[in-house]
Parts: C-alpha cells; sequence; structure tokens
C-alpha cells in the first residue's frame, strides 16, 4: 500500500511541475504575443501618421488617429461595462421573467365568440390575427395600452378627417 501512495504521489508531483511549466510557457508566449502587438500598432501609427500628414498635413494627422484611438477605448470601455458573468446573466433573466409573466386571465367572451365565428366562417388569418392582438393586449403593460390608444385614436381621427374633407354629410 505505501508503494502505491508514494507511486501516486510522485506522479501527481510529475503532473504539477507538468503544469507549472505549461503555464510558465503559456504566459511566456501570451507576453511575447503582446509586445509584438504593441510593436505593430506602433509602426501601423507611424505609418498612418506619414500617410496622413502627407495628404492632409500634421496637425489634422495627429487629431485624426488620436481621434480613433479614443473612439477604440471608448468602444472597448462600453463593451467591458456591459460584459457580466454568464451566471449573472442567466439569474437576471430568471427574476425579470418571473417579475413581468403575464397573469393568467381567461379569453373574455366576445372573443371567444368572435374567434369560433370566424372558423365556422372559413377565416383562418384573421383568427389567427385576432388571437396575437388578445394575446399582445394580454401581455402588454398599462402604458403601452394608454400609447397604443392615443396613436390608434389619432391615426384614426386623421383617416375620419380625411374622409369628411372628401365627403360632405349630407
Amino acid at each position: 500500500m505505501q508503494n502505491f501512495v508514494s507511486k501516486a504521489l510522485a506522479e501527481t508531483a510529475e503532473q504539477a511541475r507538468d503544469l507549472g511549466r505549461y503555464f510558465i510557457l503559456l504566459a511566456t508566449a501570451m507576453m511575447l504575443v503582446l509586445v509584438f502587438a504593441v510593436a505593430g500598432l506602433g509602426f501601423l501609427t507611424a505609418a498612418a501618421y506619414l500617410w496622413l500628414s502627407a495628404q492632409y498635413g500634421q496637425l489634422e494627422a495627429v487629431l485624426g488617429i488620436g481621434g480613433f484611438f479614443v473612439v477604440v477605448a471608448g468602444l472597448t470601455a462600453v463593451a467591458a461595462t456591459g460584459m457580466k458573468p454568464a451566471g449573472a446573466k442567466v439569474q437576471a433573466s430568471v427574476k425579470a421573467a418571473a417579475v413581468n409573466a403575464p397573469p393568467n386571465v381567461p379569453t373574455p367572451a366576445a372573443v371567444e365568440t368572435l374567434l369560433k365565428a370566424l372558423d365556422d366562417g372559413g377565416h383562418h388569418n384573421e383568427r389567427l390575427a385576432v388571437l396575437a392582438t388578445s394575446e399582445a393586449i394580454r401581455n402588454a403593460k398599462p402604458m403601452q395600452l394608454i400609447v397604443t390608444g392615443l396613436v390608434v385614436g389619432f391615426a384614426g381621427g386623421q383617416l375620419l378627417k380625411q374622409t369628411m374633407k372628401k365627403r360632405p354629410i349630407l
């Protein structure tokens, strides 16, 4: 038994050394990648400056390159602040679904009658439209319903106004 334990410890120590060597090699490689990337970015910036200064002048070239780097830094900052761990996103979506879950409201009898009439008449597309509309209304928040009512009322009023201009009432 002691032989087995000593062999297992020796193998574990060897794997730990190999893992340590691997991480040191990986860190060294990443540092080299970073150094070469920064050097390449420096040469690209110098080339862009030389080309832009010949085309537009020195001040415009410096301002253009500086503005480019500021925009890239801003986009990177926005992207970095928007990142959350995957677990946090899942928890947030579960909480939002629980809070925003619509109540189980039965469909009114008038809508049921309308759906039956449309189905009996062979108007399947219209039936689907009524179902979709009733589901949207059921899931809508009160402010969304108010805004929708205002927009539809305004549009309907404008259509009625145009219709009244074309035809006199009497």
